[in-house]
């Protein structure tokens, strides 16, 4: 059986010129997924392919709006990868920080989180068209693994909540073998 499973996707342009492909890797915690999401919205409206690497849980949560963006045309694909909670001590099926039964087991959530780097290499081989970026939670630096085996770019995802504010800060930021680091602020972009 294998340790992840795609969900089909439509073509929205039949345009003969390479698209970008972007794999996003959302922290498994809603305060991390929501604002991953909005990016992958503002994305797949850029046509650009996105695929949302998740486990199915977190994948269920989100599957209205990613059939809503497949049945307008959009390419988004959820690939969904079997989360190691059993074999790191966390209770059956426990996929989400909101699923802990105690914040004490949070360094092990954490640590579960990121021992997923042989899937996710599998997963990338397979892939079509191959990656052209990866866009990670600063939660996952695993990726930074995935990212410089695939030699593509990394952008680090950190979503911050202002307090006192309705505005959520979202910054991004770039690096990879060609590029110097620099943190791009969405915040704005997502307003919207």
């Amino acid at each position: 059986m294998p340790f992840y499973h795609i969900l089909p996707h439509t073509t929205r342009m039949a345009s003969q010129a390479p698209q970008l492909h972007f794999v996003l890797f959302p922290f498994m915690a809603q305060g991390h997924m929501i604002p991953m999401m909005d990016v992958a919205k503002i994305l797949v409206q850029h046509n650009v392919i996105v695929t949302v690497v998740t486990t199915p849980h977190n994948a269920a949560r989100f599957a209205s709006i990613t059939a809503r963006y497949i049945e307008a045309g959009f390419q988004i694909r959820i690939a969904q990868l079997q989360f190691p909670s059993k074999e790191s001590g966390l209770p059956e099926e426990c996929e989400n920080l909101d699923m802990l039964p105690s914040l004490g087991m949070g360094f092990s959530f954490f640590n579960a989180a990121n021992c997923s780097w042989q899937p996710v290499e599998k997963l990338f081989e397979e892939l079509t068209p191959a990656p052209s970026c990866i866009i990670s939670d600063m939660g996952l630096p695993y990726t930074i693994h995935i990212a410089r085996k695939f030699n593509i770019p990394r952008i680090s995802f950190a979503a911050m909540e202002q307090r006192g504010s309705k505005v959520s800060q979202n910054n991004l930021i770039l690096s990879g073998s060609r590029h110097r680091q620099r943190i791009v602020n969405i915040g704005s972009c997502l307003a919207g």
